[in-house]
């Protein structure tokens, strides 16, 4: 107990942030689920609950769970079975594991630096919109990049069964997590070269039996598409394996997501900062080999993560990963720069406004990297809720496909009466047309300038609206 009180008091500050953190996601807690999390990650849980846990390939609904590896949503199921469906405890669940982020990124960044590094990076964490965001969506985004930053603490430290482990657990997570174990590949095959040269004879079979040991993820991961053929017929869901891009220019075009990590909300100015800083550690050599090392390894990951994002199905909230990795890899090297505790406080207040004010009071956007999706929630509630009071459910109604699954699965959270609509596809002559602002349609004009449909209700919010036509009824 004593050890305990110890600890809890030499990581106080670590303990404040994170509870302030606490105290603003709470409200979050109970919004409906939004976007992908509502069409495809909530509807996979709920099914696996309702059907048995899965874990292993072609286990499970794979139609729902997209052929991804199954640990995100084993764990999440069963959390729901253990707690039940409350979206409260669902989101609870999000941010507790964004809570153990935030701790694994602490003593990660310690490790390599000093405790002050430690807790202004994790600070600076918490304000970024893509984090502060995500931290209590059911997406496995958040999942993943504790894995990643356990697997790199364990590399770190050379504790080659944790390694294992967390790498382990990363593949089994996302496909994307090969990504972070090939950085590590070539760190310890290229970059140890290059930082240390090693030329004596004993050090080449250490690399040797040490890279044994960093591909046993691979051989994990390989075991899982086996089955995962015998099992289902492929390798890939194959709907994914169709958006995936080969064509050079198409894979260059879509490269321009690098500035969304690096000049996005605010981080271009730590970009800026970062670079300048670690051109003057290396002109005063005062960057020692472990981090220049490390700073190297996020690089690289942050640019092999960009390639394999620019060759496959993209959208914003995949960079999660890789702005934690940015947001560490750029810091460090800015207050290993400042001489004093004062200049690093100075520093920390300059960029948590900053932050604040694109997570806080810059004009929002309706997705799941800006705290704008609360506003288009709250707006999707309110129009379905007068759906519901209109009594619907003998008419033929036409949505975007979004709408099909906050009006169909009451689970979701948007239904006040908890009565699914079934609403109809495009085959139909429908009575109703409902259409969302972040959801283009084809057939949003062809409808809003038909004489034979009225506008019957338009719900906005700032930028975001959701409007009602309805068919008129012939006088004849």
């Amino acid at each position: 107990m004593k050890n305990i009180l110890l600890c809890l008091k030499r990581h106080s500050l670590l303990i404040l942030i994170i509870l302030v953190f606490l105290l603003l996601k709470i409200s979050y807690l109970k919004l409906p689920f939004f976007w992908d999390e509502a069409w495809s990650y909530a509807v996979a849980v709920f099914d696996m609950n309702k059907h048995g846990l899965a874990f292993f390939p072609g286990q499970g609904n794979t139609e729902l769970t997209r052929g991804h590896p199954l640990l995100f949503y084993f764990l999440s199921a069963l959390w729901v079975k253990l707690f039940g469906e409350s979206i409260f405890l669902i989101h609870l669940f999000s941010l507790l594991i964004s809570c153990v982020l935030l701790v694994a990124v602490f003593f990660l960044v310690k490790k390599l630096d000093k405790k002050e590094s430690a807790l202004i990076i994790v600070t600076l964490l918490v304000l970024q919109p893509i984090f502060f965001v995500q931290s209590s969506l059911l997406l496995p985004e958040i999942m993943l990049t504790l894995w990643i930053i356990l697997m790199l603490h364990s590399y770190v430290q050379k504790n080659w069964k944790l390694y294992i482990l967390f790498s382990s657990l990363l593949v089994l997570t996302k496909e994307t997590g090969i990504v972070a174990i090939a950085s590590i590949l070539i760190d310890r095959i290229l970059l140890e070269y290059l930082f240390s040269k090693p030329t004596r004879s004993f050090e080449l079979k250490k690399t040797l039996q040490q890279l044994v040991i960093l591909i046993i993820p691979l051989g994990l991961f390989a075991v899982f598409m086996i089955i995962q053929r015998i099992r289902s017929g492929w390798f890939l869901f194959p709907e994914h394996t169709n958006f995936m891009v080969f064509d050079v220019s198409e894979i260059k075009n879509n490269l321009v997501l690098i500035k969304e990590i690096f000049f996005a909300d605010g981080r271009k100015y730590l970009f800026v900062l970062s670079l300048m800083c670690i051109s003057f550690l290396l002109g005063r050599k005062k960057l020692d080999v472990q981090t220049s090392r490390f700073i190297a390894l996020c690089w690289l990951f942050i640019l092999l993560y960009l390639l394999f994002c620019s060759m496959n199905f993209f959208a914003s909230r995949y960079l999660l990963t890789a702005v934690v990795i940015f947001i560490i890899a750029s810091i460090l090297p800015i207050v290993k720069s400042l001489d004093n505790t004062l200049m690093k406080i100075g520093f920390t207040l300059l960029f948590g406004l900053i932050f604040m004010y694109y997570t806080f009071f810059k004009e929002p956007v309706a997705q799941d990297v800006s705290i704008g999706y609360k506003n288009n929630i709250l707006l999707h509630q309110q129009a379905i809720h007068f759906a519901e009071d209109l009594n619907l459910s003998n008419q033929k109604i036409y949505s975007t496909f979004l709408m099909q699954y906050y009006m169909g699965i009451p689970e979701l959270g948007y239904l006040k009466n908890k009565k699914p609509y079934i609403l109809r596809n495009k085959s139909d002559i429908y009575d109703m047309y409902i259409f969302c602002s972040n959801e283009k349609d084809t057939l949003y004009n062809e409808i809003a300038t038909n004489p034979e449909y009225k506008l019957l209700k338009r719900f906005a919010n700032n930028k975001d609206w959701i409007e009602f036509y309805r068919k008129q009824i012939d006088p004849k």
